[in-house]
């Protein structure tokens, strides 16, 4: 397979090169402990199966505490990266895209550090806050298991109580939030701001990775940027945040602006830049970021919509999105985050709430999560009396794959109920700009495509091909293709099918239609 195409934005789509729209469905790649995934036993055996499922994106996870675990030399004038984690990264990369996937590269964190959560250094943890009743600084959030200890809390009940509020875990975010200078010796360059450090990492991180070229679809500078104790500005009893948080998305804003985007453009200036609203915007808030003002960016959210499975509607997040979309910045929207949560029903009705969703808003988006590793404790259950279960005991449940060593035909180490909810058959790449793109998971599998011959920069695309992917496990008796206005073309790739448009001297609208042989 040759080099894959770089990626770039124009206006509200993601585009190659030519011009033609590219859609992006996924799976997230995140090892949250020192181990990579390819150390873990990701190999060409799951992007294997990633491309027959017809994925071809994949978010992968980068630690800031992994690129950079200690600061050292101690000569005040440089910095020290860990290069054996970063080429085992970059070898999953090359991987990936030598099976048609691109990475979304993703610096990851969780409850910023242990023993909360992961991602940050032990380093850059500045410590302070205010203990509970009879507990010590240090000892009062870990308890509850993220996300709720980001909250600031071991007991729900005290969530708003003035000693429940400044905890440590939401300390050390509003020290990182606040640029404080990390805590160290004050003559050498470990007392710089904590921006300083991250955008140093970032710029780093992207430089390295730069040789990959158009296999990196670009960089998500935070996952889930979380507001430490200003969460208290969006909440809303009893347990709600839809009014959102105009004064820490100011300060986000100027982190992005300042630290996060140049950062990344001196490192890899060519890839898309896909920066996060806040956390609680997952559940439903209303953004106040501003229009950062860069070229190439793309807008990143994910859509948890409910803290009880079986309340999640999957609207709200969307249509927030969407409204920064039409009113803010008209860039691309990706969906980077869905489901992890509840039984394996409830993933499952996730995935085809979520994937209806996306389809019929024609965005990219990427599911949590082909596996999930993480040591720190998770909250086990919601804030209901009848004590629903967000989040299983074990969250490698959370995963589709359960130990990347082991064996992909396994149904105790695969989840295929819900890789199969996952596999859709979508467009990769359309040659003009698409209108309609939706799928029935119904016994017909039907499949319907529209799309006009023109792209979104003005371009007729005669000559130019559109590709769907279409994964035999969906058709096990073969599937029909029929198009309006264009005809199929014979390619070297079973899973694909590729479609011309008919020879037209004005634009046109072409349809595609897919659907199980027979039916």
């Amino acid at each position: 397979m040759g080099a894959l195409p770089q990626l770039r934005t124009s206006g509200k789509w993601i585009v190659n090169a030519d011009g033609n729209v590219v859609i992006l469905r996924g799976v997230n790649l995140v090892s949250k402990t020192g181990k990579t995934p390819e150390e873990l036993g990701f190999d060409a055996r799951h992007a294997t199966m990633l491309k027959e499922r017809g994925f071809n994106i994949v978010r992968l996870g980068v630690a800031w505490g992994n690129v950079e675990p200690y600061l050292k030399p101690d000569d005040g004038k440089t910095r020290s990266y860990d290069t054996h984690y970063l080429s085992s990264l970059k070898a999953t990369i090359a991987l990936l895209a030598g099976h048609g996937i691109y990475t979304l590269v993703d610096f990851h964190q969780d409850a910023y550090a242990p023993p909360w959560g992961f991602g940050s250094p032990a380093w850059a943890v500045i410590s302070g806050g205010k203990a509970f009743p009879g507990k010590d600084v240090g000892a009062n959030t870990p308890s509850l298991g993220f996300p709720l200890n980001t909250f600031g809390g071991t007991a729900l009940s005290k969530l708003l109580a003035p000693d429940g509020v400044s905890t440590d875990l939401c300390a050390a975010f509003d020290a990182f939030w606040s640029d404080a200078a990390a805590p160290a010796d004050a003559r050498d360059i470990r007392r710089e701001g904590l921006w300083t450090h991250y955008g140093a990492m970032l710029r780093f991180v992207a430089a390295f990775f730069r040789d990959q070229g158009g296999a990196v679809a670009g960089y998500d500078p935070l996952n889930e940027p979380t507001p430490g104790s200003l969460w208290t500005e969006a909440y809303t009893p009893p347990f709600g945040f839809a009014k959102g948080s105009p004064g820490f998305d100011a300060i986000l804003a100027r982190f992005y602006r300042e630290c996060a985007v140049p950062n990344l453009r001196q490192g890899h200036p060519e890839a898309i830049v896909w920066f996060e609203p806040n956390v609680l915007h997952d559940m439903g808030a209303k953004t106040f970021l501003p229009d950062l003002g860069f070229d190439n960016l793309g807008f990143n959210f994910h859509n948890y919509d409910e803290l009880k499975p079986a309340k999640q509607k999957f609207v709200r997040p969307l249509a927030e999105a969407l409204d920064y979309q039409k009113s803010v910045a008209a860039i691309p929207v990706l969906c980077s985050e869905f489901g992890g949560a509840g039984t394996t029903d409830d993933l499952v009705k996730a995935a085809e709430k979520v994937g209806a969703l996306n389809d019929e808003a024609m965005i990219s988006s990427i599911y949590w999560a082909w596996f999930n590793n993480p040591r720190f404790n998770f909250s086990l259950n919601g804030l209901d009396p009848d004590k629903d279960r967000r989040f299983p005991s074990d969250p490698r449940k959370q995963g589709i794959v359960f130990d990347l060593s082991g064996d992909l035909s396994d149904k105790t180490n695969v989840n295929f109920a819900l890789l199969d909810a996952l596999t859709r058959v979508y467009p990769q790449r359309v040659a003009g700009t698409p209108t309609t793109i939706a799928f029935d998971a119904g016994p017909a599998r039907v499949f319907r495509l529209e799309y006009t011959t023109t792209t979104p920069e003005g371009r007729a695309m005669n000559g130019s091909l559109t590709t769907i992917a279409v994964p035999a496990a969906l058709y096990p008796d073969g599937f029909d293709v029929t198009v309006t206005n264009g005809r199929v073309v014979a390619g070297d790739d079973p899973g694909i099918v590729t479609v011309a448009a008919d020879p037209s001297p004005s634009p046109a609208t072409v349809t595609a239609e897919i659907r199980a042989k027979g039916r």
